[in-house]
Order: C-alpha cells, then structure tokens, then sequence
C-alpha cells in the first residue's frame, strides 16, 4: 500500500458473535496500532473491522479470531506493508 489505512475490515461467510470475535493489528515490533476495540458490524455481521491509527512506512501483522453464530471458531493472520 502507498497510502496509510483508516481500518482494517475482513468479511466472513457467516454472521459473527461479536463478543467473541476480533481482530488485531500490530506493527513490526509487536505494539498494536488500533484506536479501539474491533466491531461487528450489527447491520452485517459477518463484517468485522477495527479502526487504525495513522500508519508509517513498514509491515504490519493481522490477527483475526472469528466465532460465528453456531459456535464455530476459526482464526487467521496476514500481513502487509505500507510503503
């Protein structure tokens, strides 16, 4: 990416129970660099997404533990680089 993000957002197959669910973004020394807590959305919950604060150059990780309405738990990470 060439520009700074405002949110990291991730879309599921399946509606999310969101006091179980999260995501984290951390930079590359580990400190995490949300400004709040991750939401799902309640008009769609299969949409979760945590707000960023202003990224500098540099690779960031992405956590994601999603629960969703039948109990299932799955989890995941990625990451990318602002440049």
């Amino acid at each position: 990416m060439s520009t700074s993000q405002k949110e990291v957002a991730v879309e599921f197959d399946d509606g999310l129970e969101p006091a179980f669910s999260s995501i984290a973004v951390t930079d590359a020394q580990g400190k995490p660099v949300t400004s709040a807590k991750s939401v799902v959305d309640p008009a769609d919950k299969k949409h979760m997404s945590v707000a960023l604060n202003a990224l500098t150059p540099g690779v960031y990780s992405v956590a994601w533990v999603a629960v969703a309405d039948d109990g299932h738990r799955t989890q995941g990470h990625y990451s990318f680089t602002v440049k």
